[in-house]
């Protein structure tokens, strides 16, 4: 037996009716009353994501040596940050975290704050590395 599936139209409320039907309001009319064409935030993300990760480790590299403990470092939390915001973005802009909704606030806070802790942390590790001698003989 085929089953039907019901349909109901969609109502429009009246002040978003314009002269032939519903008003678009997604993309506000310029001063000659054409529609700005912006780019979808995820297509802007996508092309300077890409530029970032292309560009990026050749600037470490041209600026600092590859041997240089601080290239590394850099390396790992810039390609890191550009992951993580991109995740954020995503969990923002589908709902799945609001800021102003229950606890929300704190767990995004908490992931923020894991970010720097940890970039912090290995920071000090890396200047503590570079500054405590180690003598490397005899051991403990």
């Amino acid at each position: 037996m085929k089953r039907h599936r019901r349909t109901t139209p969609v109502l429009t409320p009246i002040s978003h009716l314009g002269q032939h039907g519903p008003v678009n309001d997604a993309r506000p009319a310029n001063h000659s009353g054409e529609a700005h064409l912006r780019p979808p935030l995820a297509l802007v993300t996508a092309v300077a994501a890409v530029l970032f990760v292309f560009f990026y480790p050749r600037l470490i590299v041209h600026f600092l040596d590859e041997g240089n403990p601080w290239a590394s470092y850099l390396y790992q939390y810039g390609m890191g940050l550009v992951v993580f915001i991109i995740g954020l973005l995503v969990i923002l802009r589908s709902g799945a975290c609001r800021p102003g909704r229950g606890r929300d606030g704190f767990w995004l806070g908490v992931l923020l704050a894991g970010f720097i802790f940890f970039a912090v942390l290995h920071a000090v590790w890396i200047i503590t590395a570079l500054k405590i001698p180690f003598r490397g003989e005899g051991g403990f």
